[in-house]
């Protein structure tokens, strides 16, 4: 155990773990360079690996997950670039269409989402916009207001910056004054129009809730809801989501971080078991509902509308726009909230141990493994080697599927056997050198001594 090798494995898998949880040591190194530029690399594959490795794990679960709220409404490549000829921002107008015939009171949605920036110009206050948008702006609101009146609730995306370490929110086209300017809003009792924070966690497993990072004007409020949060907030009502405390996260303070579960997004091209139980997220027609067809809006009824850009960046060519590496590989933002909303409506959430109770278990599991290898004898320990390599998925399975608990660092652990198993063969080749030697000291055929020794 006291081997250079041995120990050094264990301090490469302790800061494997620790780089992954938090920011260090990245985060010490404030300057752009070389250093930070490689372990920033390490970091990203790290996390790319712990993606892999969580949604192998959820997509497993004995109950799974289904898209049981949520349903998608895209502005696609032939609405964007066609339909709206690549206007940026999105028109106001049309979104009005949709929000209004979502809300029919024939066919409403329980509430609608816009994953849409609604960002005033750089240097406007907060509710301004350059004049030549006021009519569709106008619209827009009237729509909000409208929905609110046939008791579907919008909620806005607003964004933040981070600079020197404090948060600035950029300011939106419309104040909370004037969504709620709607007559005989009970926010207490009935769900209200409101805003929710787009911003997404460097990890996407984590279900964003509540910001902690402080605003650079103190004025501002210390906390924001996200988006995610906002909506599930909305579905449930202000009397009915007072029961959860995962939906109050300022009232239930918890540093550690919430695992969501995921559906890929494109679930019914890559699906290799056509038997699946999971499903794709419903999707509608943005067309057709800002046209008012029947089906469009039907789609809509008793469900979370969330509409949203999903197009490339150049007519229909190169990448995507607001795409994402998830534990369930590249999908959009729309589908990273819809993921995150439906895990904290169906409580499909997981939370992760501490860090440095992971660093402890590491330590233990990996002793474990040690005293196993070493105490089987040479010919048992390939085998033992192939038994014990399972254990920690199992265990992180186990304990997902039983105990709702994410083991994060159960992954890292697998460097151990790739350890031992590099000892397996280094002995087995020392030993066939052993073995040469001694047949050329037999046959008489002594190598050449060793410098220094006597011939």
């Amino acid at each position: 155990m006291r081997r250079p090798s041995v120990i050094s494995v264990f301090i490469l898998v302790a800061l494997w773990n620790i780089s992954i949880a938090t920011d260090w040591p990245a985060g010490y190194l404030e300057e752009e360079g070389f250093w930070r530029d490689t372990i920033g690399g390490i970091h990203d594959i790290n996390l790319h690996l712990q993606l892999r490795f969580y949604q192998l794990l959820t997509r497993h679960r004995p109950d799974p997950f289904q898209p049981d709220h949520v349903s998608l409404v895209y502005i696609d490549d032939d609405t964007h670039w066609t339909t709206l000829f690549g206007e940026q921002p999105t028109s106001r107008a049309f979104l009005a269409r949709v929000v209004r015939n979502a809300a029919n009171p024939d066919t409403k949605a329980d509430v609608i989402g816009l994953d849409v920036e609604l960002l005033s110009p750089r240097n406007f206050p907060e509710g301004r916009d350059i004049g030549s948008r006021d009519t569709d702006n106008d619209a827009l609101l009237g729509a909000i207001q409208y929905a609110s009146s046939k008791g579907v609730p919008v909620i806005l995306g607003n964004v933040y910056a981070v600079e020197d370490g404090r948060r600035i929110d950029l300011p939106n086209i419309f104040t909370r004054a004037d969504l709620l300017a709607s007559p005989h809003l009970d926010c207490a009792r009935v769900s209200c129009p409101g805003f929710g924070y787009l911003n997404l966690p460097e990890d996407k497993r984590e279900i964003p809730l509540i910001t902690k990072i402080p605003p650079a004007d103190p004025q501002l409020p210390p906390y924001l809801d996200s988006f995610a949060l906002t909506v599930a907030r909305a579905y449930r009502g202000p009397i009915e989501a007072a029961k959860y405390p995962i939906l109050n996260p300022r009232d239930h303070p918890d540093n550690a971080p919430v695992f969501g579960t995921f559906l890929p997004e494109t679930q019914s091209k890559n699906r290799k078991d056509p038997q699946s139980s999971e499903k794709e997220f419903p999707q509608i027609s943005i067309t057709g509902l800002a046209n008012g067809d029947l089906p469009a809006m039907q789609a809509c009824s008793k469900r979370i509308v969330l509409i949203g850009g999903h197009w490339h960046e150049r007519q229909g060519y190169l990448g995507w726009v607001d795409q994402h590496l998830s534990p369930a590989g590249y999908i959009s933002g729309l589908a990273l909230h819809a993921n995150y909303i439906e895990s904290l409506l169906q409580h499909k959430f997981t939370r992760e141990l501490n860090i440095w109770i992971n660093v402890l278990l590491d330590l233990i599991v990996g002793l474990i493994i040690y005293l196993c290898f070493e105490a089987v004898s040479t010919g048992w320990r390939i085998i033992v080697l192939l038994v014990v390599f399972f254990v920690p998925l199992i265990a992180a399975y186990l304990f997902l599927g039983l105990a709702n608990i994410y083991l994060d660092f159960l992954l890292p652990i697998e460097l151990y056997f790739l350890h031992l198993l590099y000892e397996i063969v280094e002995k087995h080749f020392c030993l066939k050198r052993h073995e040469a030697k001694q047949n050329a000291v037999t046959s008489g055929h002594d190598p050449l001594p060793a410098a220094g020794g006597k011939p």
